[in-house]
């Protein structure tokens, strides 16, 4: 996104994002707003925060490891949190 020239981002990490990563992309892009979020996708008030002014969602996340019942919840329910959240918002989102 950045490389096409959109500059207002608000980036999702589950915990803290990489140090490394987010001081390379301000140093590549430094007109570019870049604002990291926290959030749980499980917890829907923590969703609803994160997708609050958001025009557009691209989700690109999905649960990889672990027992079958959390990949389930934090794939599809985590999903479908982010989707309800994003239509209460009235953002457009494309979930993956």
């Amino acid at each position: 996104m950045l490389r096409q020239g959109q500059r207002d981002l608000r980036l999702h990490y589950r915990r803290e994002p990489d140090a490394q990563v987010l001081a390379a992309l301000r140093q590549l892009y430094p007109d570019a707003r870049l604002q990291t979020v926290a959030a749980n996708l499980l917890r829907p008030a923590q969703v609803e925060q994160l997708v609050s002014g958001v025009d557009l969602i691209i989700h690109a996340a999905a649960g990889k490891r672990g027992a079958a019942a959390d990949i389930f919840s934090n794939t599809v329910v985590g999903t479908g949190n982010l989707l309800d959240a994003a239509a209460a918002a009235g953002a457009g989102a494309l979930p993956w």
